[in-house]
């Protein structure tokens, strides 16, 4: 009796340290975004028009640039064509969120943003923590790991991401967005290996269908809200804030027992995409006027449009 009773207790017991593990990064991630908004009380600003920027004529034109040729040569050579002919190569066309400033002046918005001295001070924060320590640390993550092997790891924790993908392309009523989801998430965790390889694209051509909570939010017609930059994440605002937070609840990941297990996987995630992109956030970083607005506007610009589209 006095046996059972302990395994009883310590089912219970398992059951609360579960639970209270996931409250308990509910509550960073609020705190996270609460800690944030307590710049509202001393930061002033108007919002501003993206098209007044003179940042429109901005773009980087690669193939003509030896600095960028150079850089991407060090690269553990990801860019070569042996590696991308492979049958289960993905595109990478996550890192695309700055990459439209040719169509720049396609939506004339306005950034509202009050936080303005707030959010130049978190970017000047978050180029430092990048440039000091995590592209110094994917480097050297780059030397040891084969680039297949990090394609690889890329792909399993972006085949993770289908919950929040099917939740959303569901709520915008994107039936074919949701079916396609569905049926690469079904064959990249069988055939492809639990999401290792991407058999699904490279096979069978279908496509992925990205959606977040955030461009839920934008498609009902959620205004954007002030501009607000994350500190470790990068810029973002009010609606796609809250998005994050809803779509953190999706994420497999965030149910790993143990918040520091789930931490982990998470900074590991970051690390193998960092590494897959040696030298992109630099060479945008030196074309920049000013890095703050470049990248304010970009980000807004750009969720605009996966908005509009």
């Amino acid at each position: 009796m006095i046996k059972d009773t302990n395994v009883a207790s310590d089912l219970v017991f398992a059951g609360v340290k579960r639970h209270y593990a996931c409250f308990f990064r509910f509550l960073v991630v609020s705190f996270l975004f609460l800690w944030m908004f307590i710049g509202i009380s001393c930061a002033t600003g108007q919002g501003t028009t993206i098209s007044s920027i003179a940042h429109n004529d901005y773009q980087i034109d690669q193939a003509d640039n030896p600095a960028n040729g150079n850089e991407l040569d060090n690269n553990d050579g990801f860019h070569d064509s042996d590696d991308f002919n492979d049958e289960f190569t993905d595109d990478f066309d996550d890192f695309d969120d700055f990459d439209d400033f040719d169509e720049f002046d396609r939506y004339d918005i306005d950034v509202f943003d009050p936080l303005s001295r707030y959010n130049r001070a978190m970017t000047t924060f978050n180029d430092r923590v990048y440039l000091w320590v995590l592209d110094p640390t994917a480097r050297a993550y780059a030397t040891v790991a084969p680039v297949q092997a990090r394609r690889s790891i890329n792909r399993f924790f972006r085949n993770l991401g289908y919950p929040s993908r099917l939740v959303n392309n569901l709520l915008q009523f994107k039936g074919e967005g949701a079916l396609k989801e569905t049926a690469r998430f079904t064959v990249n965790s069988t055939i492809g290996i639990l999401g290792f390889f991407d058999p699904a694209g490279s096979w069978l051509g279908i496509e992925p269908h990205k959606e977040d909570f955030g461009l839920t939010l934008g498609k009902y017609g959620a205004g954007s809200g002030f501009h607000i930059v994350i500190p470790l994440l990068g810029p973002s605002n009010l609606r796609d804030g809250v998005g994050l937070i809803v779509d953190s609840f999706l994420d497999p990941v965030f149910y790993l027992e143990g918040f520091y297990i789930a931490t982990a996987a998470k900074a590991a995630d970051e690390l193998n995409y960092a590494s897959l992109h040696i030298g992109e956030y630099e060479r945008m970083r030196k074309e920049a006027i000013d890095l703050y607005v470049f990248l304010r506007n970009a980000y807004e610009q750009n969720r605009e449009m996966q908005i509009r589209e």
